[in-house]
């Protein structure tokens, strides 16, 4: 896990009861953090998996995962090479999630039923507070 205010962090998976999931504990520092996993095979050889894939060789930031973690919101961020997909998960009502690096990205709701988000002045994306809620934009 890369930091802009600190060196990468190296955090081990594991799987819990049979499931197909991998999982890690990650301290978060910063609610907006970018991610890529390091998967290393029995036969040493090491891969970078991000949102665009698995990859034999480093990759660029622009394309980590991204972990965004408040209080009471989880937002998560999927892209691939024809779209991107901002889920927000809240268990109650908050103050709304404010995203920079969004200009000129409109996003319409595909679940959930919140009104399409369009970037503030100095190009950030508002997510609502209402809680509790389950909602999906496509960013495009």
């Amino acid at each position: 896990m890369t930091e802009p205010t600190g060196p990468d962090r190296t955090m081990t998976a594991r799987r819990a009861g049979g499931e197909v999931w991998w999982r890690a504990d990650v301290e978060v520092r910063n609610p907006a953090t970018n991610y890529r996993c390091l998967a290393v095979g029995a036969d040493g050889r090491q891969r970078r998996v991000n949102a665009l894939g698995d990859f034999g060789h480093d990759v660029p930031d622009n394309t980590d995962f991204r972990l965004v973690a408040y209080a009471d919101s989880l937002v998560f961020l999927r892209e691939s090479p024809t779209e991107s997909v901002l889920v927000l998960a809240r268990r109650a009502s908050g103050e709304p999630v404010r995203l920079a690096g969004y200009a000129g990205a409109e996003a319409a709701n595909l679940y959930g039923g919140a009104p399409a988000l369009r970037p503030d002045p100095d190009g950030r994306l508002t997510l609502p507070g209402d809680g509790p809620t389950f909602q999906v934009w496509r960013l495009g």
